[in-house]
This record gives C-alpha cells, structure tokens and sequence, in this order.
C-alpha cells in the first residue's frame, strides 16, 4: 500500500506568475522538466539520507503541470505517509533554492528574473494510493496473448513449403493430365491438370 503527498509550486517572473503565450509555456515546461533533473534528485537524496539511485526515486515522483498554467504539482508515493510528506517537502525545497540561485539573480538583461515558490504546502492526499492489481494482470494477460499469437505467426511463416519434385526419368513423356504430382517427402494425393 502506497501513501500520497502533495504540493504545487507556481513559476513566476518577479512577482507575478507566468502566463500566457507560448514562451511562457515553454518555460514552465522546462522547469518542470529540471524538477526531475539528476541534481535535484541526488540533492535530495542526500539530504534525507535515502539509500537509493535517482532512477528508483524517480519512480515514485510524479511532476505535472496543466498545459497554459504556471502551476507545477508534485506527487509523491511511499510506503509511509509520514515519509511521503518529507520527501515531497524537501523536493520543493531543494528546487526552490536551486531556480533561485540558477535563475533568480537580477542583471543588466533580467529586470524580473524567474523564480519558483510554493504555492500549495505539502500535504498527504486522503486515502491511500493502492497498486491497481487488476489492471495490471489484465494488461499483462494481453500481452501474452499477443506475444503468443504473434510467436505463432512467425512460426508458420518460417516453415518451407513443400517443394515439388518430378519422379519422372529423364527422356520421359511430359506429364499428362490424370498424373499424380510427386512431393518431397510423401505423395499427396493431388492431380496435376
């Protein structure tokens, strides 16, 4: 049985949030792209003292973030709730701080640089995330048969057909309607016209 935490962050320019068009959509989905970045990951990694690679963490965080909206949710699934809530917790943090340094700084160029804030704290979504078993087992059984019928065609296709063999003597007559037609391995009962 898997727990749900929850938080949303916004993507903001100085103090507003990024909205419309598509360059702004372009980047927030570029920051919401580096949420699963491996320097974001190993920093929270270390920092909660898991014993885990980033690609096994990777697998029970998920980011979202609607299309036209500078809101980006993160997801978190563990085994514990109390957990859950730490690791999302500290996966805001950490990104939070790493937008500000990277691109939170003003210059000559940026007047209004770019920064991510919590929105939403971090919370467990009610109830808990349970594996959906049957789903499961009812995509693998398609699969399988899939495969099978598939391992099955290619199975009859490989076989050779039979070649067909002339038993005739050399110098013999051609071969005259009524004639049987030979076969490599076994006669079949089959005229020629």
């Amino acid at each position: 049985v898997l727990f749900r935490s929850q938080t949303s962050l916004v993507v903001q320019q100085g103090n507003q949030p990024l909205s419309g068009g598509p360059t702004a959509a372009g980047l927030v989905s570029t920051i919401r792209d580096l949420v699963s970045s491996d320097i974001v990951t190993s920093n929270v990694i270390q920092n909660l003292q898991l014993h885990e690679s980033s690609a096994t963490f990777l697998q029970r965080v998920h980011v979202h973030n609607a299309t036209g909206s500078a809101v980006i949710t993160l997801r978190v699934l563990d085994e514990s709730s109390s957990r859950s809530k730490q690791i999302a917790q500290e996966l805001a943090l950490v990104f939070t701080q790493l937008v500000r340094d990277r691109f939170g700084q003003t210059s000559s160029t940026t007047q209004s640089p770019i920064q991510v804030s919590v929105f939403d704290p971090v919370h467990t979504i009610a109830g808990k995330a349970q594996p959906r078993v049957k789903r499961d087992l009812a995509w693998g059984a398609l699969f399988g048969v899939l495969a099978g019928l598939l391992v099955a065609n290619l199975a009859g296709v490989r076989r050779r057909p039979a070649r067909m063999v002339d038993r005739r003597a050399p110098g013999s007559p051609p071969r005259r309607s009524g004639h049987p037609i030979h076969y490599a391995g076994g006669r079949w009962p089959r005229w020629s016209t």
